[in-house]
């Protein structure tokens, strides 16, 4: 993917404090295990996998597209029961499934 990624200043702050990094980012934006549309932020959701200090865990990556080749990071976390998190998340109507693969 040679997407170019900008951040929020929120995004900024969270991924210092959290230690993710854009590398992370890039991989569960290139290979998703999941995508959703969240109603309350209008953005894009991408989930994917990834290791964070020999930790594997879950990544979300809340973004928005700009043009053809630029994501707009709004935030990221992660998340080590992520069945629970997306199972809530659909339940209320805040998360919308639209589809696995990569982020187009």
């Amino acid at each position: 993917m040679h997407s170019k990624l900008t951040f929020s200043e929120h995004a900024r702050t969270k991924l210092e404090q959290r230690n993710l990094s854009e590398p992370m980012l890039t991989k569960v934006l290139q290979n998703p295990q999941a995508r959703f549309y969240d109603t309350n932020s209008r953005a894009q959701i991408a989930v994917g996998n990834i290791t964070q200090q020999g930790v594997d865990t879950n990544l979300v990556v809340v973004f928005r597209r700009k043009g053809v080749d630029t994501y707009h990071i709004v935030t990221a976390y992660p998340v080590m029961d992520v069945e629970s998190e997306i199972r809530r998340k659909v339940n209320v109507g805040r998360w919308i499934p639209t589809s696995t693969g990569a982020v187009h």
